[in-house]
């Protein structure tokens, strides 16, 4: 049942993709190089508007039972000059949450993405050596103090980086994401962070 939504999930659009947008790649119906405005468009009662900081948008999903429950919330990054550059599907986890549930939620969601892209390009499931909290019961301790990884990667022809990967928050908290970068998109995004920040950065997922 749980894999059986999954999949549904990774072909769930929030709402139909516009035509005029229907010849650019899309994740959770959200179309590459889409404005803010188109982004909200979309979403229409399916998504409402958590907040907006800087280039990031923070949608929260509908109560509307009908709707797909497995994200709690959507992260969308755009770029000034080329519009959504990234959109990030978040679980909440809470350390209330056994960890081998945690880990059958990630196996089912990175199996899933696996049935649609193929194997993983790199996969990491491992406790660093020496962390202090390497017992299953310290999961969201360790995940927290980056020394615990789940965690899958797709690069796609067209260089769309997509993760499976669950983020520590902290020691009761943390999140699976599903994440799609699209590039050269996001790679501009960083471009023009750094340009900003006065610090040149290499383009990733190449």
């Amino acid at each position: 049942m749980m894999k059986t939504a999954i999949l549904s999930l990774v072909a769930y659009c929030v709402l139909a993709v516009p035509s005029h947008a229907q010849s650019r790649s899309a994740a959770f119906g959200f179309p590459v190089g889409s404005t803010k405005d188109e982004i909200l468009a979309i979403a229409g009662g399916s998504a409402k508007l958590l907040r907006s900081d800087g280039t990031t948008l923070y949608l929260k999903s509908s109560a509307d039972p009908a709707a797909n429950k497995l994200f709690n919330e959507f992260r969308l990054v755009l770029t000034p000059k080329l519009g959504l550059s990234s959109v990030t599907g978040i679980v909440s986890l809470s350390s209330a949450t056994p960890f081998a549930q945690v880990r059958r939620q990630y196996n089912s969601l990175r199996d899933s993405i696996a049935a649609e892209y193929g194997p993983p390009r790199h996969e990491f499931d491992l406790v660093r050596t020496g962390s202090t909290a390497s017992s299953d019961e310290q999961a969201f301790q360790a995940f927290a103090q980056k020394t615990r990884h789940l965690a899958s990667y797709w690069l796609l022809e067209d260089k769309t980086l997509v993760t499976v990967r669950v983020v520590g928050i902290s020691s009761t908290r943390a999140q699976l994401i599903l994440k799609y970068e699209f590039r050269p998109d996001y790679d501009s995004l960083k471009a023009e962070e750094a340009a900003v920040q006065g610090t040149p950065r290499e383009p990733s997922g190449k």
